[in-house]
């Protein structure tokens, strides 16, 4: 069973509904946290770069293509792949059945033969849309004021 704490000024504003559900979109971030950590290699990375300027550039990049892949992944070329690619749960964990990552998916399109075209398709469009300084995603229908708890009453 969970035992989720809240504030006792959230109570009027969050059902317990809420607060699971609040609670449950936050393994997507903890997947992100695993993925940037393993799948991109950053764990034990060492970096030996003495000139600030460089080590900026370095993780500007590494960010940019970060960035680019998640992006990839949240595309409908890539719920495509997951739908083609992705062997669900049985039972749900954390509220889902999912086990790929949107980061994981992007990789696996860019490498595999069958997703690879439609994927630098999708990249190419996702950077000319960065290039004429347009939002690349849009946000999905979920609101942060919902989500976020008043603030507590004077």
């Amino acid at each position: 069973p969970w035992y989720l704490l809240v504030p006792c000024w959230t109570r009027p504003a969050w059902t317990p509904t809420d607060v699971v559900r609040t609670y449950r979109q936050r393994m997507q971030i903890e997947q992100s946290f695993r993925d940037f950590k393993t799948h991109l290699g950053v764990r034990g990375l060492q970096l030996k770069v003495r000139v600030p300027e460089r080590l900026g550039r370095l993780l500007l990049a590494f960010c940019l293509a970060y960035a680019l892949l998640v992006l990839l992944g949240a595309t409908p070329a890539g719920h495509r792949a997951r739908r083609d690619l992705e062997v669900l749960r049985r039972t749900p964990r954390h509220g889902t059945r999912r086990t790929l990552s949107v980061l994981t998916v992007a990789m696996i399109m860019l490498s595999h033969p069958r997703h690879a075209r439609r994927a630098l398709q999708a990249v190419a469009r996702l950077l000319h849309r960065w290039a004429r300084m347009r939002s690349a995603y849009r946000l999905p229908l979920f609101s942060f004021r919902r989500a976020l708890p008043p603030p507590p009453r004077k």
